[in-house]
């Protein structure tokens, strides 16, 4: 009996499994190029498709004009949002910030300026 129920177990093992399926899950997000661009590829999608990749899931971005993607997210519409200032009032959980921006600003030397000027 012993010896049948090692061979049950070795010959199960043997056989193939079948591939699971990941959830899509539907991400809203704002159409910003190089961050987010409008075939889902971008610096801020690769992060975000690779940790839901890990987490067992593929994703699918909605792009939409910045800002009316969190309102899309409230109104329903799609799973998640991403690129949401942190502290904002939205409904569901949030993650901890995952990228950080500072706005800069660049200007040729060839223009005569010898310092940039902060704009206020």
């Amino acid at each position: 009996m012993k010896f049948f129920t090692v061979t049950l177990t070795a010959a199960a093992l043997a056989l193939p499994i079948g591939t699971a399926h990941a959830e899509t899950l539907k991400i809203m997000a704002a159409d910003l190029p190089p961050m987010v661009n409008s075939d889902g590829t971008g610096r801020e999608a690769e992060v975000v498709t690779s940790v839901m990749q890990h987490c067992g899931y593929d994703v699918r971005f909605e792009l939409q004009p910045f800002t009316r993607h969190w309102a899309s997210f409230d109104n329903g519409e799609g799973d998640a949002v991403m690129t949401v200032p942190t502290g904002m009032p939205m409904a569901g959980t949030q993650s901890k910030a995952y990228v950080s921006y500072q706005n800069g600003v660049s200007f040729l030397a060839d223009r005569g300026m010898t310092s940039p000027r902060l704009l206020t």
